[in-house]
């Protein structure tokens, strides 16, 4: 088996669930069709799924006092984020943070 990354675009998220709703997938080009096949991820104890690197984010002071201004890189394959924060080395839970305030 043979394993690489690509790139998608999809114009709507309609196409995503067309795309992910089926295993096999024909892309033709000039030369020939070739199929693709989406298989279900099989996990061993050392493998985790994994996502191209990104930068790390910058984080500045925000305006406000207290306040903190973290600018990251945005990633085409999102339709969304979500932000949790919670204090280096504690093992509570993240809490997330609300985007509108």
């Amino acid at each position: 088996k043979t394993c690489s990354f690509a790139s998608v675009s999809f114009p709507s998220v309609l196409e995503v669930a067309r795309f992910l709703g089926r295993t096999a997938h024909a892309f033709a080009d000039d030369k020939e069709t070739r199929i693709a096949r989406l298989l279900p991820l099989v996990l061993g104890a050392a493998d985790k799924a994994r996502l191209p690197a990104l930068p790390a984010p910058t984080m500045a002071p925000g305006e406000d006092v207290g306040s903190l201004l973290v600018v990251w890189s945005p990633l085409l394959l999102a339709i969304a984020y979500s932000v949790e924060l919670r204090p280096a080395g504690a093992a509570g839970q993240w809490i997330t943070v609300d985007g509108n305030n």
